[in-house]
C-alpha cells in the first residue's frame, strides 16, 4: 500500500474460510495512511490498534449471538502481497520508510 501511494488501508475480521480473505465479514474498519507513515506505524496503528479493538468486538457480538456475515465483495477491495523488487523500489522512490 505504500509503494503504491495508497491513502487509506483497513482492516477486517473474517468469518474463517479455506481460503485467505474470503470467509464472509464480521467487522471492518478504514485506516488512514498518512503521508509520514512507515511500515512499522502503519502496522502498529493497523493491527495492534485498530486490529485488536475490532477483534474484541467481534468476540463480543459472537458471545450475543448478533455477528453479521456479510459475504465478501472482492470488487471492493485489493490485496497487496509480500512487496518484490519493483515493489521496494517503487516505495523507496516514494521516500517511505521501514522504520
Amino acid at each position: 500500500m505504500l509503494a503504491r501511494g495508497e491513502t487509506e488501508t483497513g482492516v477486517t475480521v473474517h468469518w474463517m474460510d479455506r481460503d485467505l480473505d474470503r470467509g464472509d465479514v464480521l467487522l471492518q474498519a478504514r485506516v488512514p495512511i498518512e503521508p509520514a507513515d512507515t511500515v512499522h506505524s502503519l502496522v502498529t496503528r493497523s493491527k495492534v490498534g485498530v486490529g485488536r479493538e475490532l477483534l474484541l468486538q467481534a468476540i463480543e457480538l459472537i458471545e450475543r449471538g448478533e455477528a453479521p456475515r456479510q459475504p465478501v465483495d472482492p470488487a471492493q477491495g485489493s490485496y497487496f502481497s509480500f512487496p518484490d523488487d519493483a515493489a521496494v523500489r517503487e516505495f523507496r522512490a516514494r521516500g517511505r520508510r521501514f522504520l
